[in-house]
């Protein structure tokens, strides 16, 4: 491990959430940031770290610090609406969801949207 690499620690540290060590991820991924606290990637990570660990208030406050730092990072919008939505606030989860989303898929979102309005068609 390299320890004064932010991009090792917030590499490690989603591993270590997709493991399931919640608390060694914390720690891993408060590293990247405390090496790079510009950089807003390294708060995605840790903002779906504290989502794991179901710290909603912490999450949504980390998603945002990643969105201030940098609001064209279509997953901290991602990130945001998963919070929002798991906390029963559908309305500003669906916003984010869809500024995530256009950012991810720039040009193509509007395809994209035309083709899922068609799917919900077939649907009903």
């Amino acid at each position: 491990l390299r320890p004064n690499d932010a991009n090792v620690h917030a590499a490690f540290a989603r591993a270590l959430d997709k493991m399931g060590k919640l608390d060694v991820a914390l720690v891993e991924a408060r590293t990247a940031i405390n090496l790079e606290p510009a950089v807003a990637m390294h708060y995605v990570g840790l903002g779906y770290i504290f989502w794991s660990k179901r710290d909603f208030e912490s999450a949504i406050a980390t998603f945002r610090k990643a969105i201030s730092l940098d609001a064209s990072n279509g997953n901290a919008h991602l990130g945001l609406s998963l919070v929002l939505r798991s906390i029963g606030n559908r309305q500003e989860g669906d916003q984010e969801f869809k500024r995530g989303t256009r950012l991810l898929l720039g040009e193509k979102y509007d395809e994209w949207e035309a083709e899922m309005h068609k799917q919900r068609l077939k649907a009903q």
